[in-house]
C-alpha cells in the first residue's frame, strides 16, 4: 500500500476521485523492549513465572517442580520456601507501596480443591510473616490478586460447603491487618480477578462448562455484585482480562481453534464490541497469554506455537481494542511457558520461562510505555 497526503482539493473538484479509498494509516511505531535478562540462579524448571517491580526493587516468584520459589532482587530467598512435599499451584505477585506480597493455591493432599495462602515481603526482601497467612479454604481455581493503592485485594472463589462456589473477598493491609467477606455466589462463578477501572473496583469472573465452554462477566465490588459487563460466552480454556480507562477488555484462548478472540465491554451491562480478532492475530495459534493496561495502551502477550517450537509475541492495542503495531512483535524466541505482565513506572514487565536444553530457566523483558497515543493520518490507498 503506497500513502500520500490528501490535498486540499476543493469540494466541487474533488468528485471525480472516485476510485480513491480513503482510510486510516498508523504510523509506524517503535518497540522499545530492554534485552532478555534472567530472573534469579537457574533452578531445573522455573514455570509460571510472575515478577513485580517496587520501591526499586524486583520480586519475582515460580514453580520448580511443584514447589514455589521466591527472589528478591535476583537472590532467591530459602526462607520462603515451605514444605517441598506440597505441590504449589497459580502463584500470583503484587507490589505496594513499601510492602510486596504473594499468594499461591495448595491443594491439600486428600482433596481436589485448593487452599489460598499469602505472604508479605519488605521493601528489603525481608519475610514480614512468619506463617504464610491462611486466605480461602476449597477455592475452586487459583486466586485473583490486586493491590488497590492502600491494601492488597485476594478474590477466591470457595466451594467450602455443597456444589455452589461462594466469594470471598480478602483485605490485607500493608502492615498486616486482614479483614475478609463472603458474598453469596449467585453466578456460579468458579475464577475471579479483581480490577480497578474507571477508579472504581470491579471484578471479572469465570464460569466454566461441561463441554470446555466458558462464560465470562463483570461485576462491580464492593457496593454491587451485579454485573455489569457482559456476560459473554465462547469455547474457550484460559483467559486474560485488563481494564482500561473506562473499558474492560477480555481475550478469551478457544480449545476448537486455538484461535483467541477478543471482548470488549463497558462498565455498563452493554457490550461495546462482540468477540473479534485483528487480522494481525488470524494466523497465532495459542492457548495462553497475559493482557495489561499500561495507562496508555494495552499489552496482550502470548505463548504460540511455532512448528515443533514455542515462542512468546506480543501486540499493543488503543483504548479502543484495535492494534497499534502492524504485526506481532517477538518478546523470546524460546519461550516455553505462557507469560506474566505487571506494569512499572514506564512500561510493562513481562516475565515468563524460556526453554534451554532440558530444563526452563526465568528470564523477563521490559516494554517501553508509547510516549503518546500513535499518530494518525488520513491517506489514500490506490
Amino acid at each position: 500500500m503506497r500513502s500520500h497526503w490528501i490535498p486540499a482539493l476543493p469540494l466541487v473538484r474533488s468528485f471525480w476521485i472516485l476510485p480513491l479509498l480513503i482510510s486510516w494509516s498508523v504510523a509506524a511505531v517503535e518497540v522499545r523492549l530492554s534485552p532478555e535478562e534472567r530472573i534469579a540462579p537457574f533452578a531445573a524448571q522455573q514455570l509460571n513465572v510472575q515478577a513485580v517491580r517496587g520501591s526499586g526493587h524486583l520480586l519475582a516468584a515460580w514453580l520448580d517442580r511443584g514447589t514455589l520459589d521466591v527472589s528478591f532482587d535476583g537472590v532467591v530467598q530459602a526462607a520462603a520456601r515451605i514444605d517441598a512435599d506440597l505441590h504449589h499451584a497459580s502463584p500470583a505477585a503484587a507490589a505496594g507501596t513499601n510492602t510486596f506480597l504473594v499468594a499461591w493455591a495448595e491443594p491439600p493432599r486428600s482433596q481436589l480443591l485448593q487452599n489460598v495462602r499469602a505472604r508479605r515481603f519488605g521493601a528489603d526482601g525481608s519475610i514480614l510473616d512468619a506463617a504464610p497467612l491462611d486466605l480461602c479454604r476449597g477455592a475452586a481455581w487459583s486466586p485473583g490478586l490486586l493491590f488497590d493503592g492502600s491494601d492488597y485485594i485476594v478474590m477466591c472463589a470457595e466451594i467450602a460447603e455443597g456444589p455452589v462456589p461462594s466469594l470471598r473477598i480478602v483485605r490485607i493491609s500493608e502492615s498486616g491487618a486482614i479483614t475478609d467477606e463472603v458474598r453469596p455466589n449467585s453466578a456460579w462463578l468458579e475464577e475471579v480477578r479483581p480490577l480497578r477501572a474507571a477508579d472504581r473496583l470491579v471484578f471479572a469472573g469465570a464460569r466454566y462448562g461441561f463441554i470446555g465452554g466458558m462464560t465470562i462477566s463483570i461485576h462491580g465490588l464492593p457496593d454491587t455484585f451485579g454485573s455489569v459487563g457482559g456476560p459473554f460466552y465462547l469455547q474457550s480454556q484460559s483467559w486474560a482480562v485488563a481494564a482500561g480507562p473506562d473499558r474492560v477488555l477480555v481475550v478469551m484462548f478457544p480449545r476448537d481453534s486455538q484461535r483467541f478472540r477478543l471482548v470488549q465491554t463497558s462498565l455498563a451491562p452493554i457490550m461495546i464490541r462482540a468477540p473479534y480478532r485483528p487480522a494481525q492475530l488470524d494466523d497465532v495459534a495459542s492457548a495462553a497469554g497475559a493482557i495489561l493496561w499500561n495507562g496508555g495502551e494495552y499489552v496482550l502477550a502470548w505463548l504460540e506455537w511455532a512448528g515443533s517450537d514455542t515462542r512468546i509475541r506480543g501486540l499493543r492495542l488503543d483504548r479502543n481494542g484495535d492494534p497499534i503495531d502492524a504485526a506481532p512483535f517477538e518478546i523470546s524466541a524460546a519461550g516455553w511457558v505462557a507469560p506474566s505482565l505487571s506494569l512499572t513506572e514506564t512500561g510493562v514487565l513481562i516475565a515468563y520461562g524460556r526453554k534451554e536444553g532440558e530444563e526452563i530457566h526465568a528470564y523477563m523483558r521490559t516494554l517501553a510505555r508509547l510516549p503518546s497515543p500513535p499518530p494518525r493520518r488520513w491517506s489514500v490507498r490506490h
